[in-house]
């Protein structure tokens, strides 16, 4: 989904200008006034506010006018009057692409006098927070921006004009968080733009923040229910352009959801506007190609072509390589399914040229997959090879890795269709790793939304226990103030309500206790399960997506190569399942131990089994050395949970050909589990990392495996939960070695 930026052109965007008495005015109506006998100030005014409106439709007009008013600015030496018309000239520089230029022309606006006005520091702090946001630094943006906010919050009655901007610098701060990667801080700060927006009814932005607070949505049904609030308030005020985009975007999010009806609905409705108003768009060129891979995808071919054709016009007028290049190339993949290879061919060529020539490094690689693709049904595997390295290095310049992977998914058809099957597979498990890995991603952003949602009712009913307990102290405070008029006859009733007090302050007390122990809960059950099931889970993907290939391929020697290890993997992750699902189930109502007789022997057995595959893909020996008449007396989730995360973190950093050690003894009233790698060891830091309590930095492991840095951290405190204790030793020349000491069956 795209995001949109409420209007961060020109100052003159932020406002509606207005006459001197406070209404809007046409540019007609304005230019007719400066016809007028005036007086210099209001001359300076309208042809300040003539300058802001043309700026945005016709900047040489609105140079003219801003040169006007500077003029009159100049004879009146009103150090006000030329600090806001140099602004104005500075952002007619901005329009022309001189942002260095213009940052100088604010700056020397502002140090016409010591202590400019706040309406001359609320125009130029908006121009350089626009600056910065063009030129992608962020920081620098966020801190005009709330300059300019606090300003508005200072005045004791700022104008309707002020607050719509303080409302637009809201916005702004919104998208520069997104900018700047802090997704919870942008949808405060977009929530805050649209309560103001509301309070003082500014229509006009509402559709700009609830498009980007839709795009900002895990759950699509929320996103779709912000676009259609947007759309109808964009019906209302006739913006049929930005309504259009609107309704591409809400098309957008049900193709995601795999509702073709309404993702068709949505995009025709697009479309139409586009044809009917003659918009020249780059966002809706790009729009109108995804509507033709839709028309395609539904064979409407015909409609397909005449929207691919529009779109392709679009993009020629607009001179721009990306939305050129990519109804170029879908055009191509079109007319190759009409059987028209050489038109097909040529489209192809005119893409790849127009993707060369300029498009953004998103497109170029979009544009150049089509090409691809359509040199393979063409018959040149090998061009199109070379094509999809070429895309794959691009993405990995700037950071886009499912375009890496959809350039090795189709590299895995090419390398097929040229019967070398070795890089065939490769690129085939790559797209497939690529694909896991950011499925995992949407599932932790997901995982973290009902985190937060958790942690804010938390936080919400300490604030009502505090709330209760604030009305509880007030009401103590009246009872005492009254009972100083009548205090011998009412010693009896203020203890009954001291005593009251007191029982209150326990009950808030005692409830704040059970939700730190809830909350301290909750976390473990979040991290036992993104830290075991994921790796187990993805262990068994990879497997199942091998097996398809080979049925897919024929391979049926290799099948019976993989077979024992799907059977395997395959009992291992239901064994794991069953482990973590009977132990969430005792976290419903906090965690609670059942310690019982553990025979450490079998449960050693047992995990070790459980990582043999892993191990031998590495050509790591597991050594079990844990002798057969060794008992603890401890959970025995506990203890299985301990092993696994111990074998499973040693197995990761050890390299191929190492040694992995289980071993055990009894010490006086204690067992001792120990568990030895000649791996990559750790450093200190990391192991008082553990030692505290603390998750230990994520880092790769040898075969470029990743962890969340949970494991250990979790066994110490499950050890110290059976009344034992888990400490860590480095080894001279490398390796780790892990003990756990538990109490001793009977």
């Amino acid at each position: 989904m795209k995001q949109t930026y409420w209007l961060l052109i020109s100052l003159s965007t932020l406002l509606m200008p207005a006459l001197l008495s406070g209404q809007p005015a046409s540019l007609d109506s304005l230019e007719q006034l400066l016809k007028d006998d005036l007086s210099q100030d209001e001359r300076f005014t309208i042809n300040l506010q003539l300058a802001n409106q043309y700026l945005k439709i016709n900047p040489e007009s609105g140079f003219t006018f801003a040169e006007a008013a500077m003029a009159i600015a100049e004879a009146t030496q009103d150090k006000e009057r030329l600090a806001l018309a140099q602004i104005c000239l500075a952002d007619y520089e901005c329009m022309n692409g001189g942002f260095e230029p213009a940052k100088t022309m604010v700056h020397q606006a502002l140090s016409l006098d010591p202590n400019p006005s706040g309406k001359v520091r609320l125009e130029a702090y908006n121009l350089l927070g626009n600056i910065f946001f063009y030129q992608s630094q962020p920081d620098s943006a966020r801190y005009y921006y709330t300059l300019m906010e606090a300003i508005v919050s200072g005045m004791e009655a700022p104008s309707p004009d002020y607050r719509k901007k303080a409302t637009a610098a809201l916005f702004n701060l919104g998208s520069t968080f997104r900018q700047l990667g802090q997704p919870d801080s942008a949808i405060l700060n977009y929530n805050q733009a649209l309560e103001a927006a509301k309070r003082i009814d500014f229509k006009e932005i509402l559709p700009y923040i609830l498009e980007n607070l839709a795009n900002m949505q895990i759950d699509q049904e929320e996103g779709i229910s912000y676009l259609l609030e947007a759309i109808a308030i964009d019906e209302a005020l006739g913006n049929n352009n930005h309504l259009a985009g609107l309704y591409e975007n809400l098309g957008t999010i049900y193709g995601n959801m795999g509702d073709t009806l309404q993702e068709g609905r949505y995009r025709e409705q697009s479309w139409q506007l586009v044809r009917t108003h003659q918009f020249v768009n780059r966002d809706l060129a790009i729009g109108l190609s995804d509507y033709g891979v839709y028309l395609i995808e539904v064979s409407r071919l015909e409609t397909a072509r005449e929207v691919l054709d529009y779109a392709l016009d679009m993009g020629k007028k607009m001179q721009d390589p990306s939305s050129t290049s990519y109804a170029l190339s879908i055009l191509g993949l079109l007319s190759l399914k009409q059987g028209a290879n050489e038109q097909g061919m040529g489209y192809l060529s005119e893409a790849e040229a127009q993707a060369r020539a300029g498009a953004d490094p998103g497109y170029f690689i979009y544009s150049l997959i089509n090409v691809a693709d359509g040199y393979i049904q063409l018959g040149q595997p090998q061009r199109a090879i070379g094509l999809l390295l070429e895309c794959q290095r691009t993405a990995d310049q700037i950071g886009l890795p499912h375009l890496r992977g959809d350039a090795a998914k189709l590299l895995s058809k090419a390398y097929q269709e040229l019967g070398d099957h070795v890089n065939a597979l490769v690129a085939y498990q790559e797209s497939t790793a690529i694909a896991d890995s950011l499925s995992k991603a949407e599932n932790r952003a997901a995982i973290q939304e009902i985190r937060t949602r958790y942690e804010t009712e938390q936080t919400e009913a300490e604030n009502e226990f505090l709330r209760l307990e604030n009305q509880q102290t007030i009401k103590q405070r009246n009872r005492i103030l009254a009972a100083v008029a009548i205090l011998l006859l009412l010693l009896s009733v203020l203890g009954v309500l001291y005593h009251k007090v007191l029982q209150g302050r326990r009950q808030i007390a005692a409830q704040n206790l059970k939700l730190a122990e809830l909350n301290q809960t909750k976390d473990q059950l979040f991290a036992i399960i993104a830290h075991d099931l994921r790796g187990e889970a993805s262990a068994f993907q990879q497997l199942a997506q091998i097996v398809g290939f080979h049925l897919k391929n024929r391979n049926l020697d290799r099948l019976e190569q993989v077979f024992g290890q799907v059977n395997k993997s395959a009992a291992n992750l239901n064994t794991l399942l069953d482990n973590l699902l009977q132990w969430a189930l005792t976290q419903l109502e906090g965690v609670r131990l059942k310690p019982t007789s553990v025979h450490l022997q079998q449960e050693a057995a047992h995990t070790l089994q459980l990582f043999e595959s892993h191990a031998e893909l590495k050509d790591i020996q597991l050594i079990d050395e844990v002798p057969p008449n060794l008992n603890a007396f401890a959970d025995q989730n506990s203890v299985q949970l301990i092993l696994r995360n111990l074998i499973s973190n040693a197995i990761k950093f050890t390299p191929p050909s190492g040694r992995i050690r289980v071993s055990g003894k009894q010490d006086g009233q204690q067992v001792v589990l120990s568990v030895e790698d000649t791996g990559q060891g750790m450093s200190a830091n990391q192991i008082a990392a553990v030692m505290e309590g603390r998750s230990v930095e994520s880092r790769e492991g040898t075969s470029g495996e990743r962890g969340t840095g949970l494991g250990l951290p979790l066994c110490k405190a499950f050890a110290e939960r059976n009344q034992g204790a888990f400490t860590i030793e480095p080894q001279p020349g490398g390796g780790t070695l892990c003990l756990v000491r538990l109490p001793v069956t009977g």
